[in-house]
């Protein structure tokens, strides 16, 4: 499966995407989702996106 995460927090962002690949998962981590669209090209759909909550506005 594949997981788009978006998190701002580098350190969550690296635990988190450590345990669900550990877990079989193919993340695309990224810090920001200002080209949202680029990324969701680039790992070609995923099957589950997620985003943190008031991510701040580049």
């Amino acid at each position: 499966m594949k997981i788009l995460f978006i998190e701002d927090n580098d350190l969550n962002r690296e635990a988190i995407s450590e345990y669900l690949e550990l877990h079989g998962y193919e993340v695309y981590a990224k810090p920001d989702g200002a080209n949202f669209l680029e990324v969701v090209r680039e790992c070609e759909v995923p099957q589950l996106a997620s985003l943190k909550l008031g991510l701040p506005t580049p």
